[in-house]
């Protein structure tokens, strides 16, 4: 939710920096996001949620949470512990190959 680089973006969501920018682009042509300059390096942009684009992300992460809750109520504990467990794993093996040169 915080404005980011348009790399960063590539690398949290593990795409690559071309296919990024063009749904940032698309977004910044429905008024969801905008590019402004970084305020630590003025030679770099980032990407921000417009007022309209934050309502509409935080609308979708509720809705999210809203279908999660009602699937989490009916396991136990433990199976809500293992799949929460479960993307920190994928995530942190995908980080490391990357790191390794695999993908």
């Amino acid at each position: 939710m915080q404005p980011t680089a348009v790399g960063r973006l590539a690398q949290i969501l593990r795409c690559d920096r071309t296919n990024v920018t063009h749904h940032v682009d698309r977004a910044v042509s429905r008024g969801w996001v905008e590019r402004r300059s970084d305020k630590r390096d003025r030679r770099s942009s980032v990407i921000a949620l417009t007022p309209e684009g934050d309502q509409l992300a935080r609308r979708f992460i509720a809705a999210l949470e809203g279908q999660l809750r009602s699937l989490l109520e009916e396991w136990s504990d433990g199976r809500q512990r293992e799949a929460a467990a479960m993307p920190r794993e994928i995530a942190y093996e995908l980080d490391h190959a990357t790191q390794r040169g695999r993908r």
